[in-house]
């Protein structure tokens, strides 16, 4: 976040010229910013930037720069989905001979638990529960992630480099990049353009949506605090889904026979129904 708010006050100065002073700063300023970028940037990152001279000048109002700071209109701009990696993609990211056997477990890892990298690589490992202390929660609220045997060994083994890392005076950013490098040039390898780390969050969510048709159950796996951001996970077309990850529907379905049986089945015998005739109903005593 620091490092792209300094590329926005690096373009901030490139337009308005680095000598201008923060409180000639006007609602045409803003707007010949867009202008700038309009053919340089996409709207996504136009509008970040505006977010980033947002946070800037709020920063400036509260220590009395400036007394009050411009209207920022942003670029209204299409809702994206968020970006996932079909069953047939991920299964060849796994069996690439390029990519080291543990880089392949730090993936299923992420791919499994949907945390985010940060969780992982920082959090307190309990036995099998992964405790991502508040400070490191995006949701401010302390999470624990519950994780079976294989995911467990596989954050050991994760911490057990992170520490070796920065016992030979590495940066545990660094250590985190090299994750998400290889990850990226695991998805170029298979065809994959423009994939972070966190699509293996998107996929898990997606996933379990499928499988347990529960967006509310879906929110607590993600450890969101509103519904309403995990309610995008629900806007893909089933049948896409279905396709996309065949044996996560093939699940679902098996869940929902589970689930009719059990509604059909009765766990106690219907009162005051007649065993000779059902549809009779014996009079109460």
């Amino acid at each position: 976040s620091i490092k792209r708010m300094k590329v926005t006050l690096n373009h901030i100065k490139d337009i308005w010229g680095s000598g201008t002073a923060i409180k000639q700063i006007n609602i045409s300023d803003i707007e010949s910013f867009k202008r700038a970028y309009k053919d340089k940037h996409s709207v996504f990152g136009i509008n970040l930037n505006l977010r980033n001279i947002k946070t800037f000048l709020r920063w400036c109002v509260d220590r009395n720069m400036i007394k009050n700071m411009p209207k920022i209109k942003m670029i209204r701009e299409p809702k994206k989905l968020p970006k996932y990696i079909n069953e047939c993609d991920m299964e060849s990211i796994l069996n690439a001979d390029n990519l080291s056997d543990y880089m392949k477990r730090v993936i299923y890892v992420y791919l499994t638990t949907g945390c985010r990298r940060s969780e992982i690589v920082q959090g307190i490992l309990d036995g099998n529960i992964l405790i991502v202390p508040a400070d490191l929660s995006k949701s401010r609220y302390e999470r624990q992630i519950s994780l079976n045997d294989t995911q467990s060994k596989i954050v050991k083994e994760i911490h057990k480099k992170r520490d070796t890392h920065l016992l030979n005076g590495f940066k545990l950013d660094n250590f985190s990049q090299l994750i998400t490098l290889a990850f990226g040039r695991a998805c170029k390898r298979v065809g994959l353009k423009d994939y972070t780390l966190h699509c293996l969050r998107h996929t898990f969510a997606v996933t379990q949506w499928i499988i347990t048709n529960d967006i509310y159950e879906v929110k607590n796996l993600l450890g969101h605090t509103s519904v309403k951001t995990t309610e995008r996970y629900a806007q893909f077309n089933l049948d896409r889904l279905a396709q996309d990850f065949p044996n996560a529907y093939e699940v679902r379905l098996e869940i929902e026979k589970v689930r009719k049986n059990a509604i059909n089945t009765p766990l106690i015998n219907t009162p005051f129904i007649d065993s000779e005739d059902s549809s009779r109903i014996k009079p109460q005593a």
